[in-house]
């Protein structure tokens, strides 16, 4: 059965339009770009099962996207299938409940870019079977334990810098079952796009692409989420792109039905508000449908 997240509605754009670098207090980042948000894409500290429920405060009427691995630093995903995890689990969700997360306004971004070999709960560790396992295994227990309308999001990174080169990536789907929103991450990066050739060739085959999300998200009847993107001033980076975000808002206006919510990653190196990339913050504070601004 799908799930789908509610639109928020206070961005005024066809999908949840959320932020990630400013806490669960945009305000300052809503200024900037001239239109409010629907919500945050948070990461707690990850060291201990007291980090991952160390709740912050939130906007009564946002959307949260909770990050948060499937263990703490040390785990595995062999052990939380074996149900070492489990009484761990059943605490974070009796915080969640007691704090009234447990809408269908909070998603879990649960191991988030696990086709990647840089976390400890990416299929590179343990392989897919565990990982997948480990996924299905922290869903059930929080929803036996009382989440029933927290919804779950499987999250991948877009390639081909990812541990699933050379096979199929849909194999580490843990099913519909338990996910609710199948998302990626594309930043403007491992092969920037200035062309519309180059941006045409990032949709498919990288293990996987936008398009690709898309094309699986609705054969298994879910919702996109694009968590992370941004221009990237770094190694294999497009730096002050201003092409790639317009090809973003033309994206994900043309699959707005799809979408359940995307991320502006407004943090370091990517932090359109912070000046660093000029033209490409000018292009994202445009007026909509140009742009993210009004």
């Amino acid at each position: 059965m799908s799930r789908k997240m509610p639109l928020i509605g206070k961005s005024g754009l066809p999908w949840n339009s959320l932020v990630f670098g400013h806490g669960t207090s945009p305000s300052a980042f809503e200024t900037w770009r001239n239109r409010p948000v629907d919500g945050v894409l948070y990461f707690p500290a990850r060291r201990s099962w007291d980090d991952l429920g160390h709740l912050p405060p939130r906007r009564a009427d946002d959307m949260v996207v909770y990050s948060i691995p499937p263990f703490p630093a040390g785990g595995s995903n062999s052990e939380l299938a074996a149900g070492a995890y489990d009484s761990a689990i059943a605490t974070f969700a009796a915080t969640f409940l007691a704090a009234g997360w447990d809408t269908p306004r909070t998603a879990i971004r649960l191991g988030w870019e696990v086709n990647g070999d840089w976390y400890e709960w990416g299929w590179a560790r343990e392989g897919v079977p565990a990982a997948v396992a480990g996924f299905q295994r922290f869903v059930t227990v929080a929803r036996n334990a009382g989440m029933t309308q927290t919804r779950w999001e499987w999250n991948l990174n877009k390639g081909p810098s990812s541990s699933t080169a050379g096979y199929d990536w849909t194999i580490g789907y843990p099913g519909d079952e338990y996910v609710d929103v199948i998302g990626i991450d594309p930043y403007d990066m491992w092969q920037p796009t200035y062309t519309e050739a180059e941006w045409a060739s990032t949709l498919r085959n990288k293990n996987p692409g936008l398009d690709d999300i898309a094309d699986f998200a609705q054969a298994h009847g879910k919702q996109v989420a694009i968590d992370e993107w941004g221009v990237v001033h770094a190694n294999g980076g497009g730096y002050d792109n201003p092409f790639y975000i317009a090809k973003m808002g033309e994206w994900l206006r043309d699959n707005c039905s799809l979408v359940a919510w995307e991320s502006t990653y407004d943090f370091g190196d990517s932090k359109l508000s912070a000046g660093l990339s000029p033209r490409a913050a000018e292009q994202y504070r445009k007026a909509y449908p140009n742009g993210w601004g009004r």
